[in-house]
């Protein structure tokens, strides 16, 4: 998938040098947020855009008032490429804007037109200050037409959708697994649960998982933006509940694994499912870690009842 950071919405969009660093930093995280599943295209010529009056995206670039680490990175986008430029130089093409009949033959958005790509602007930037932008598109090959093109400029919003393209193109655990800290960025998973998922059923139990999991991480995410002020595991909106003491006498050695940080811990919290025979055991923030780990995916483990 093509991405394109939107040179237009560049221009006059900071009345001061504080909008200005505010703008770029949001900018920056939805770059961040959406490199995993898109190849991120700049304009060879966003240097040149003007931010504000008299005041370049060069002229950020080297502003020593600001942050270096925010400017560096910046940097690497605007200057390193690659530049969409070099995807339809040799191609016919006309473009306009549809809420303001703004010709756009050349730009980002005819890039993003032509290869069903998304845009990434600088956030409350008339008119990308929508989820999509309509254009009149043609080229060579076909008449005019009206497109729909995505539109980002909110990392949190992003995050969501960069979440449901991999959901989309999540075909086997493998992939799963590869893409899990982009599904579940709240959740932390021990080493050990990828070789345990070879064991279930991808086509009959993915989605019970996913779903469990996608609560779970809401979940811990409110807990850490402070929505939630005192914590309870059995209101993530899934049965969880812990084991029995007798269960954890008899069975805590089937309950017990090596965390990421090379702690052995036992995993008595788990979600379940009427009607499916899969558990998931996570251990959740306490005083010693403040990570929400997931331990164990995979059938119902002996108790001391079952």
């Amino acid at each position: 998938m093509y991405g394109f950071v939107n040179e237009l919405s560049f221009i006059g969009q900071a009345e001061n040098l504080d909008k200005c660093t505010e703008l770029i930093k949001e900018l920056i995280r939805t770059i961040d947020v959406l490199s995993p599943v898109c190849q991120v295209h700049t304009s060879q010529y966003l240097w040149q855009k003007e931010i504000s009056s008299k005041y370049t995206v060069k002229n950020f670039i080297y502003d020593k008032k600001i942050d270096q680490a925010i400017r560096a990175k910046f940097q690497s986008y605007v200057t390193k490429g690659p530049h969409f430029e070099t995807l339809i130089e040799n191609t016919f093409h006309q473009c306009t804007i549809i809420s303001n009949n703004q010709d756009a033959t050349g730009s980002s958005i005819a890039a993003a037109a032509q290869l069903s790509g998304i845009l990434m602007s600088l956030k409350n930037a008339p008119p990308f200050d929508l989820n999509h932008v309509e254009v009149r598109y043609c080229d060579e090959t076909v008449n005019e037409q009206s497109l729909q093109i995505r539109n980002l400029f909110d990392h949190s919003v992003a995050k969501d959708y960069c979440a449901n393209v991999i959901k989309d193109h999540t075909n086997s655990w493998k992939d799963f697994w590869n893409q899990r800290k982009v599904l579940f960025p709240g959740l932390v998973f021990c080493e050990i649960v990828k070789s345990q998922l070879e064991n279930v059923n991808f086509k009959t139990h993915s989605e019970l998982i996913s779903r469990h999991l996608k609560y779970m991480n809401d979940y811990i995410k409110n807990v850490r933006a402070g929505k939630v002020q005192t914590r309870d595991f059995q209101k993530m909106g899934i049965s969880a509940s812990t084991e029995s003491d007798t269960t954890l006498i008899h069975y805590s050695r089937q309950r017990t694994f090596e965390c990421p940080d090379g702690v052995r811990r036992i995993f008595s919290w788990h979600s379940k499912q009427f009607g499916q025979n899969i558990r998931i055991h996570f251990y959740p923030p306490d005083g010693e870690t403040e990570d929400f780990t997931i331990g164990y995916i995979g059938k119902h483990l002996l108790t001391w009842t079952y």
